[in-house]
């Protein structure tokens, strides 16, 4: 009965629309949120949905909305950092193959997590009869190991857009990019955080008004921008330094063959 007050308060302040911004900020768009509104500027109820078949619909749709702004967003950095000019119809056309690439991205990593974690959470099920406290450390070490995994895939996104792969070829560049170049990788996800967090505390300060709500937007906005152009540019480096490593190697492996 408390679980299901719980999801019934939950329900009670969910916002459908803010799952666009979930979406996007989960593909790499800087998203202001966990901030407190100004008066005046509190969302208003437009609708109630209590069928869960139709909560999931909209969710759906949400996703599909974040996404696509955030293929139009993040292809326009991308487009500068490989250099190339900006034209209305290749820029439509690369924009609606990264945004089905971005999208299968999000549905094999989401089959994924989903195919994983039922089987831990099955067992913390079983463990909680036996031990509560174990459950949670349970539960605490299958989400340390979620955590390891999403780090390995933080270049995930920028290689869809960088490198023009598609959802596998992206998630293994993530991997390779991260494994060797780990301490730096760390570093750039740590500051990363550390910054978010910090300029947070700042954005915070500045919500007493709606001028000040309007400021924070634009200014989040343009440190978000310069973050994931960070994190872009550090995988075009990366990625294109081991490819040349990998094709030296392999031409020597060839020159030893024919010597």
């Amino acid at each position: 009965d408390a679980y299901k007050q719980a999801l019934q308060n939950a329900g009670d302040q969910l916002n459908i629309f803010s799952w666009i911004a979930i979406f996007g900020m989960l593909s790499g768009t800087p998203v202001l949120t966990g901030l407190d509104l100004p008066k005046g500027m509190e969302p208003t109820i437009l609708f109630s949905i209590g069928d869960g078949v139709m909560l999931m619909g909209w969710i759906a749709l949400c996703a599909l909305v974040g996404a696509l702004l955030s293929s139009v967003y993040l292809e326009w950095i991308a487009r500068r950092i490989r250099h190339e000019a900006s034209s209305g119809g290749a820029f439509i056309i690369q924009v609606i193959q990264d945004y089905a690439r971005l999208v299968w991205l999000g549905i094999i990593l989401g089959i994924a997590a989903l195919l994983l974690s039922l089987p831990f959470l099955l067992g913390a099920a079983i463990v909680a009869y036996l031990s509560p406290i174990v459950s949670m450390l349970f539960v605490m070490i299958v989400w340390l190991f979620f955590v390891w995994a999403a780090l390995y895939l933080v270049f995930a996104v920028p290689a869809i857009f960088v490198s023009r792969s598609g959802p596998f070829q992206a998630i293994l560049n993530s991997i390779v990019v991260f494994r060797y170049n780990f301490w730096s990788a760390m570093g750039l996800v740590f500051l990363v955080i550390l910054i978010e967090l910090g300029f947070s505390v700042i954005w915070q300060q500045f919500m007493d008004d709606t001028v000040g709500a309007v400021l924070d937007v634009v200014a989040s906005a343009f440190l978000g921008t310069g973050l994931i152009t960070a994190g872009m540019l550090f995988y075009h480096d990366r990625f294109t330094w081991l490819t040349r490593v990998r094709e030296q190697i392999h031409r020597q492996q060839q020159l030893a063959r024919k010597g």
